[in-house]
C-alpha cells in the first residue's frame, strides 16, 4: 500500500463528562502525503495524543473521517480491518521489544498480521517472512545484530528495531508517538534522520508527535500546530515563525486531554 496519503477530515473527538460535553479536537483537516513527514506539534492538553490515537484507530473520533488514500479505515470489520491494520504502522516512546526475543524475531512480529494460520495465532513466526525481516533490518542500519538478544540493545538501537518491525508490515503510514522522548540527543537525530530516509526512500507518510522544537524544524515536511484542540498552522518549517510557535506554546487554562 506505499504510496498511499493519510487524511484527516473535519475530525472532531469530544467526551461527555458528568452530563457535560468537553470538546478536544475542533474540525481538523490534516493530510500527509507519501514521502513527507508531518510533526505534530503543541503544549500539554493541545489534542497531538487524541489525534494520533484518532488516525490509528484506537479511538473513534465523534464525527469526521479518517482515510488512507481513497479508503476510509473507520468502522471496518473483518478482513477490510486487518488489511487497514496492516497498512498503519505503529512507532511508540517505547520501542516494545520482546527482551528475551532476537533482533530478527522482534521484526518477524511485524509480519504476523497477514498470516491466518495457526501456528501464526499461537506466534510462531513465519521463516517465510525472514528475508523481508532481514531487509528491514538493513534499512536501520541493524542486519549485523539480527541475531542478539533485544535486552542488550541500547536506546537508540531499540527504536531503530521498532522502525524496523514497523516496516516489515509493509505499510503506506507510519504514526510515531513521540518516538525520541526517551533518547539521548545523539540517538534523537539519528531516529529522526532515519525516518526522514524511509518516508522519501519508501514512498511512506509519516506522522510524527514531537516535543523537542529543534528535531521538528531540522526534519519535517511540515510542521502542524496545535492550540487547544484546533489547528494553528499547518506550514512548512520555514514559514513557521517562531512567535508562531511562541503563541502555540502560551501557558493558557487548557481542558482538551493531550
Amino acid at each position: 500500500m506505499n504510496g498511499e496519503s493519510l487524511v484527516l477530515s473535519d475530525v472532531t473527538k469530544s467526551y461527555d463528562t458528568a452530563g457535560r460535553r468537553r470538546m478536544v479536537l475542533h474540525g481538523i483537516d490534516l493530510a500527509v502525503r507519501p514521502g513527507e513527514i508531518v510533526v505534530l506539534l503543541g503544549a500539554n492538553g493541545s489534542g497531538k495524543s487524541t489525534t494520533l490515537k484518532i488516525a490509528s484507530g484506537m479511538i473513534p473520533p465523534s464525527s469526521g473521517e479518517i482515510r488512507i488514500g481513497d479508503t476510509p479505515i473507520g468502522g471496518l470489520k473483518g478482513e477490510m480491518r486487518r488489511q487497514s491494520r496492516m497498512a498503519l504502522g505503529m512507532v511508540f516512546q517505547s520501542p516494545r521489544l520482546v527482551g528475551r526475543r532476537a533482533v530478527l524475531s522482534n521484526v518477524l512480529c511485524g509480519t504476523l498480521g497477514r498470516h491466518q494460520d495457526l501456528a501464526s495465532m499461537a506466534g510462531i513466526l513465519p521463516r517465510s517472512e525472514r528475508g523481508l525481516a532481514m531487509d528491514c533490518l538493513e534499512q536501520v542500519g541493524l542486519a549485523d545484530l539480527a541475531a542478539q538478544r533485544a535486552s542488550t540493545l541500547s536506546g537508540g538501537q531499540a527504536q531503530r528495531v521498532a522502525i524496523a518491525r514497523a516496516l516489515a508490515q509493509r505499510p503506506a503510514v507510519i504514526l510515531a508517538d513521540e518516538p525520541v522522548a526517551s533518547l539521548d540527543p545523539d540517538a534523537a537525530e539519528e531516529v529522526m534522520v532515519l525516518l526522514r530516509r524511509v518516508a522519501r526512500e519508501q514512498n511512506l507518510a509519516i506522522l510524527c508527535v514531537l516535543h523537542q522544537i529543534d528535531l521538528a524544524r531540522r526534519h519535517a515536511t511540515r510542521l502542524a500546530g496545535l492550540k487547544a484542540g484546533r489547528l494553528a498552522f499547518d506550514l512548512p518549517p520555514a514559514d513557521v515563525t517562531d512567535e508562531a510557535l511562541a503563541d502555540l506554546y502560551a501557558r493558557e487554562t487548557m481542558r482538551e486531554a493531550a
